[in-house]
């Protein structure tokens, strides 16, 4: 049960870990109704199911020219001479960690902030948090952790290990130049609108198992010469430009199969087409932009999509090459007429069909006649099937 904490209470606790030489300050089950600022000095910290209902953020340290060291903030507030110096960067010691169902119900600020130990939100719900020139130079852990609002890790660098596993984010999550300079983990994470790593520099190694994406809920936005626009969303907003989020999708793949994930890079690859579809399809038919360039590209995209969804599904490429081998037959047999079109499949020609399934075929197999329309009908079937035969493959050889 959660009781509520004074700011004076939560001082006392630093002042009394001081004097009995304890290594760090544990708080648990409190309310905090006041802003939490934590110096970058400060003793390792463990908020253990807390609820902070205004702001929390970090300052930087306060030293005692003589014992190099903060014994009371309120000293330094009224001090009138020179006996404490304050710190121009916000660099923050000592581990900081919160776990246990904490609830963050304002806003958690770390822009400008320096992380010189670990720093952890385990288990917890943050309605908003502000990423700006963050740096995290040992572990930053973010285990099962629900993010409400957009994030945006601005200019962030995780130089260290960074843990992002069973955490959720609700809204969309973008690295816009971000360094991921250690070892990223996203294992199980959920990303229930949006992610944007297009931006990132990543120097370090990405391990992703079992990520949640779902693409008709990623919602993106076109913005052709907007650079400006296109600045401020990703800087700003928090939206996804839909260049970016092709690209997110292609770094999935790339980092997928460099892990030996094939099976997820060969989801993240339909989902990388489905998005470069997508966008030539806006730009030259929204915005006529690159028209003559995508005319080739757009049909392209629209086969591969029909016939095996882009390489992945062999059961729709093997129904794709029967029906146009079946809609040729069609055209063949209305073409000479004297058929009667039946819903009874035992009436249908299946031997004709069989013999069009296969594209070394003779045209006299068909026993159709030797019309001019048969023999172009024969000819584009061929292509069709040919084509379609290819695709049921590729679509076999997805996990190669």
């Amino acid at each position: 049960m959660r009781s509520v904490i004074t700011e004076e209470d939560f001082k006392a606790n630093f002042q009394l870990a001081v004097l009995l030489t304890e290594a760090k300050v544990l708080i648990e089950n409190k309310i905090f109704n006041f802003n939490v600022v934590i110096p970058g000095d400060t003793l390792p910290i463990h908020f253990k199911d807390c609820e902070f209902n205004e702001t929390i953020s970090f300052s930087p340290a306060i030293i005692s020219k003589d014992v190099n060291r903060l014994e009371d903030i309120e000293l330094y507030e009224k001090s009138e001479d020179n006996f404490f110096d304050i710190e121009e960067d916000v660099e923050i010691r000592n581990e900081i960690r919160f776990s246990d169902n904490c609830e963050f119900k304002k806003e958690i600020n770390l822009e400008e902030v320096t992380f010189n130990a670990k720093f952890l939100i385990h288990d917890s719900k943050v309605e908003l948090i502000k990423f700006n020139n963050t740096k995290f130079q040992s572990l930053a852990d973010f285990w099962k952790t629900t993010f409400k609002n957009r994030v945006i890790f601005y200019k962030s660098d995780f130089n260290a290990t960074a843990v992002f596993s069973m955490a959720t984010f609700e809204e969309n999550a973008l690295f816009t130049y971000s360094l991921l300079g250690g070892k990223s983990i996203f294992s199980r994470t959920q990303f229930k609108k949006g992610v944007d790593l297009s931006q990132a520099i990543i120097s370090g190694q990405l391990k992703f198992f079992d990520l949640k994406i779902n693409y008709s809920d990623f919602k993106s936005r076109y913005f052709h010469k907007d650079n400006k626009g296109y600045q401020n969303a990703i800087d700003n907003q928090g939206d996804i430009p839909l260049v970016n989020k092709q690209e997110t999708f292609r770094l999935l793949k790339h980092y997928s199969s460099i892990n030996g994930d094939g099976i997820s890079g060969s989801r993240f690859k339909v989902l990388e087409y489905r998005s470069f579809h997508k966008l030539i399809w806006i730009q030259s038919f929204c915005h006529g932009h690159r028209l003559v360039s995508n005319l080739a590209n757009i049909p392209m995209m629209f086969l591969n999509r029909i016939s095996n969804n882009y390489g992945s599904n062999f059961w729709l490429a093997s129904i794709f090459t029967v029906g146009f081998a079946g809609l040729f037959l069609n055209g063949m047999l209305f073409n000479i007429g004297g058929f009667d079109y039946t819903w009874n499949y035992e009436n249908w020609q299946w031997k004709r069909l069989a013999i069009i399934l296969n594209p070394l075929h003779k045209v006299n197999e068909l026993k159709l006649g030797d019309s001019q329309e048969l023999y172009i009908l024969d000819f584009i079937s061929r292509i069709a099937v040919g084509y379609g035969i290819y695709q049921t493959v590729q679509a076999f050889r997805k996990y190669k």
